[in-house]
This record gives C-alpha cells, sequence and structure tokens, in this order.
C-alpha cells in the first residue's frame, strides 16, 4: 500500500537454554547503568548458574527488574536485571563482547 507503513515489532530475544550451575560462584564486578550513564560505583556479585543467554547472579544488593547492568569480563558485558528472588538476579545478555564464547566454555569450567 502506498503512503502506508507497517511499524516493525522489537523481536524478543528468547533463551536457547536454561543458565546451568557453575561448579564455583564466579565472581564478577558490575555498575548499574543509569540510562547511558554507567554508574560510579563498582558493585560485586558472584555468576552461579550460566548459559549462551541468561545468568543467574547473587548480589549483595537487591536489583530492580529491567535495570541495566554492565559486568566486568575483562571486556564490557551487557545484560537487563529479568527477576531477583532471595538475592539473586537472572539476568538476560543483552550485549556480548567479541571474546564471550570463549570466556563462557572457560567460566562453565569453573577455571
Amino acid at each position: 500500500l502506498i503512503g502506508r507503513h507497517r511499524k516493525k515489532k522489537a523481536a524478543r530475544i528468547q533463551p536457547t537454554d536454561e543458565p546451568e550451575k557453575l561448579p564455583e560462584p564466579l565472581f564478577v564486578p558490575y555498575y548499574v547503568l543509569n540510562g547511558k550513564s554507567i554508574g560510579y560505583e563498582t558493585m560485586h556479585g558472584f555468576l552461579v548458574a550460566l548459559s549462551a543467554d541468561e545468568a543467574e547472579m547473587k548480589t549483595d544488593e537487591p536489583l530492580d527488574a529491567m535495570t541495566n547492568i554492565q559486568l566486568d569480563i575483562g571486556e564490557k558485558l551487557f545484560a537487563k536485571v529479568i527477576e531477583t528472588a532471595d538475592g539473586v538476579s537472572r539476568i538476560r545478555f543483552t550485549a556480548r563482547p567479541e571474546h564471550f564464547e570463549a570466556w563462557l566454555q572457560i567460566a562453565r569450567l569453573g577455571l
């Protein structure tokens, strides 16, 4: 139809697999994002389960659902908090760094 434009709906990223429990919790520093700005305070968490799309992270400070965070895994790994319960936040990765797959395999082995 001429002159009519359909709005494209953003595709929801569906996880391909459930996070697997790690052999040992993996320490990871992170920052809470405020819009496009990174928070000044370094926070600390432990990844306790991990997949290519999501992770479960224990934190001292509770994280609200829909909060954007940046994890420091030697490179910047961006994620969004999906839900939080009992001090564990489920996060979905939104932007992965170049060497993410290698880091993922090493993290799963507990090295």
